[in-house]
């Protein structure tokens, strides 16, 4: 370790109390293998949920520092209302769904999909110990642009798995095995569930480079007229890897032309960390190269 990680670590135990703590336990409890799952308490609304000791992605995170992308976390927070019907895509292991619930009361309802089956089971378990199973739904699936089986490959960090691998742009991830899992459209997904797109307020969505696939299952959905909230997490590196530059624009295009404004952007630098960003136009992000939580709305009025 040199100077500048320990001084790194001092400071961060001093502004953080007890994360230095919480990391050394976690530590030892990863090395013992057994894969516990152990309750926390996030910072935000004081929310109880379970992270698995075999996970050193977002569930160590969680464990350590008990927030996650607080910018984007905030800015979305501010603008879910009670009674409101989400889409969880990408659901992970239910950070942002029991946030969001606690948010919009049982009078809304949450849909939450997640592919890997490891994430879902303590994604239920999350909603078990909240209380939210009667307005929180978690279905086992991924999102693209046909309903059809999929291939998870899957990495040893929870939270980034994807139906990409890309490995040679992760050449610092540790790819683990592979699952195949059911992948829907989401307008397939919604016609099968009964849903009216018309009645869907918000869509959270973080699926590691899989978002031009994502939108273009999404037509109806995307095109309705009303309100719209959308966070996703945009990967451009990744997206113009396996597409090319031009998909990105276009796909950029297709959010801007679809009438959407930015209400906050953000860019991590960690897990925890995430810096607020000055991005006035959805056509600005088309020159972005790196991973950025983006927070958008169309009104009401947009489409009319």
């Amino acid at each position: 370790m040199n100077f500048k990680q320990l001084r790194y670590k001092v400071l961060t135990s001093l502004r953080h109390p007890g994360a230095f703590a919480r990391a050394m336990k976690f530590k030892k409890l990863h090395a013992k293998g057994t894969g516990e799952h152990v309750k926390i308490r996030l910072k935000e609304m004081d929310t109880p949920m379970y992270i698995s000791t075999a996970d050193p992605g977002i569930s160590r995170d969680l464990m350590v520092w008990r927030e996650r992308e607080v910018e984007a976390t905030k800015t979305l927070l501010k603008h879910l209302k009670p009674g409101q019907t989400i889409l969880e895509l990408g659901a992970n292991i239910g950070y942002y769904a029991l946030l969001e619930a606690k948010k919009i009361g049982p009078t809304g309802r949450i849909y939450a999909l997640e592919p890997a089956p490891d994430n879902l089971a303590l994604l239920r378990k999350n909603i078990e110990l909240n209380g939210v199973g009667e307005y929180v739904t978690a279905e086992h699936g991924a999102v693209g642009d046909e309903t059809k089986t999929a291939t998870l490959h899957l990495v040893d960090k929870s939270n980034l798995h994807c139906i990409n691998e890309d490995a040679e742009l992760k050449p610092d991830l540790n790819f683990v095995g592979k699952v195949e899992v059911p992948m829907f459209r989401v307008d397939d997904y919604l016609e099968q569930r009964g849903i009216d797109p018309k009645s869907v307020d918000v869509l959270r969505m973080d699926i590691e480079g899989f978002e031009v696939e994502a939108f273009a299952g999404m037509p109806q959905l995307f095109s309705q007229q009303g309100e719209l909230l959308i966070f996703v997490e945009i990967h451009p590196e990744l997206i113009k890897h396996r597409l090319g530059e031009q998909a990105y624009v276009d796909f950029i295009n297709l959010i801007a032309d679809a009438n959407f404004e930015i209400l906050g952007a953000a860019r991590s630098r960690t897990s925890r960390i995430d810096i607020a960003m000055d991005i006035k136009s959805v056509r600005d992000l088309a020159k972005e190269d790196w991973a950025i939580e983006v927070i958008l709305k169309r009104s009401a009025s947009a489409n009319a």
